[in-house]
């Protein structure tokens, strides 16, 4: 997998070992990122889920400040290392290895704040309302930022709290755009 546009474009990334992760596939990232460019420079992001960190690479590349990197599994951790070493981001990016909800809460504490939120849990992840529950309640979303849900198109939804902006659907991957409901 490669990085596809900006300044580490063409770089490869390690994605994590076992079949336990599922990448985004190129064109789908590449069409994500026509989608939000205008909200990349800058921005503050978080990768949740972040199995290779492909979302969070790719926009620290386009031009984002910084990426926190969230994922529980030791080989997605791995390599989210590895892929920050081999692209010398140490001083942007962040890796806090543990479950969601955990990395949410230290967030929280932590009175962290995000611009644009990459989400991309396992297909078959049930705990979605809590998730986005959990994420409003943290108000760790900027009042304009922007969260990008990764899913199966049988999981379509409007959580409570948020505004659906914009959907898109590639073959089993539909990708939905989400802001705050005060903000749709």
């Amino acid at each position: 997998m490669r990085i596809i546009a900006g300044t580490h474009r063409g770089r490869i990334l390690l994605s994590p070992k076992g079949d336990h992760t599922r990448p985004t596939r190129g064109r789908i990232r590449e069409s994500i990122f026509n989608i939000i460019q205008n909200k990349i420079s800058g921005a503050a992001v978080l990768d949740l889920f972040a199995g290779s960190g492909a979302m969070g690479f790719e926009a620290l590349s386009r031009g984002a400040k910084s990426a926190v990197f969230v994922d529980n599994a030791r080989p997605a951790r791995d390599a989210l290392l590895k892929n920050i070493h081999s692209l010398q981001m140490t001083d942007q990016a962040g890796l806090l290895c543990m479950d969601y909800t955990n990395a949410l809460h230290r967030l929280h504490c932590q009175m962290r704040r995000f611009d644009l939120l990459f989400v991309d849990p396992p297909y078959d992840f049930s705990n979605r309302i809590a998730l986005f529950e959990q994420i409003r309640k943290s108000r760790m979303m900027n009042s304009d930022a922007l969260l990008v849900y990764e899913h199966s198109p049988r999981c379509v939804f409007e959580p409570e709290g948020f505004g659906l902006i914009d959907a898109r659907a590639y073959g089993e991957t539909f990708v939905s755009f989400y802001k705050l409901a005060s903000e749709a």
